[in-house]
């Protein structure tokens, strides 16, 4: 009987303690002040990136450090009605999984300072807008076995060279075809 409870009270100490706090003050690189005085650290299963006044889930160790593990509730009010998911100390997030899909009632936003990418290697890349807009400071470079597009209205300018080749080359019009230039070279 002595063996067992002595068991149970190594494991009761090494068992992680479980208490809700209020973040009082960020300290920084992932570190709060709890509102009793204590300095906690985000754990890295805390997805939801935490901020001061946030009420949060504490495990404290048996070695005495504290981690936050979940964030319990936001205050209502001005700059909380946002969230920021994140991994603390990780420098990158994959997430993993056969479907995945992202929805926004109002807004998505792609942002990246240096690379963005999109593979669809085996399927397909599909983009549907009221409105499309591409704006490209250097280069665009298309390469496809097919293209085909259609249109009301098509205006293109350029304003250095416009360079169309072929093995054949058709230009049609139901109407007109108008060639305006101060020279016209064929053949």
């Amino acid at each position: 009987m002595n063996r067992q409870s002595a068991t149970r009270r190594e494991a009761s100490t090494a068992s992680p303690q479980w208490h809700e706090s209020k973040l009082a003050v960020e300290i920084g690189e992932h570190r709060f002040l709890l509102d009793d005085g204590r300095i906690a650290h985000t754990a890295l299963t805390c997805l939801i990136e935490p901020r001061v006044g946030d009420r949060v889930l504490v495990a404290t160790c048996a070695d005495a450090s504290c981690y936050v593990v979940h964030v319990l509730a936001r205050p209502a009010g001005a700059g909380h009605a946002d969230a920021t998911l994140s991994a603390p100390g990780v420098e990158r997030l994959s997430i993993k999984q056969r479907s995945l899909e992202l929805v926004a009632a109002e807004c998505a936003a792609l942002r990246s300072l240096k690379h963005v990418e999109i593979v669809a290697a085996a399927g397909t890349l599909t983009v549907s807008a009221n409105d499309l807009y591409r704006t490209v400071l250097q280069t665009v470079v298309d390469t496809m076995q097919h293209y085909v597009g259609h249109a009301e209205n098509y205006l293109l300018d350029v304003e250095q060279l416009l360079r169309q080749h072929g093995a054949q080359v058709m230009v049609t019009a139901e109407k007109d075809v108008k060639v305006d230039a101060d020279r016209i070279s064929m053949g």
